[in-house]
């Protein structure tokens, strides 16, 4: 079974750039962000984001708080998930 079919809300693609603010600190960072569902964001950041870090990310669509889940290397980027609160 692909994971995919695991998920429990879909997931839409997406191609918008934002910035992503780590509660606390007053460094913005950039990010693409690469899908979204109801419940959180598919981020690509150029360095690793702390798990368990609150983070706020601001784009044109708005600001979602959230939680980052998991943050792993891939091929010149990071691949960092947010589960929104």
């Amino acid at each position: 079974v692909a994971p995919q079919t695991l998920r429990r809300e879909l997931r839409f693609p997406t191609e918008y750039s934002g910035h992503l603010t780590l509660t606390g600190s007053d460094t913005r960072i950039k990010v693409r962000i690469v899908d979204m569902s109801r419940s959180g964001l598919g981020l690509a950041a150029p360095i690793e984001l702390p798990v368990g870090a609150a983070v706020a990310v601001e784009f044109d669509k708005g600001t979602v708080f959230g939680e980052i889940r998991h943050c792993v290397p891939v091929s010149g980027y990071y691949r960092a998930g947010l589960a929104a609160l």
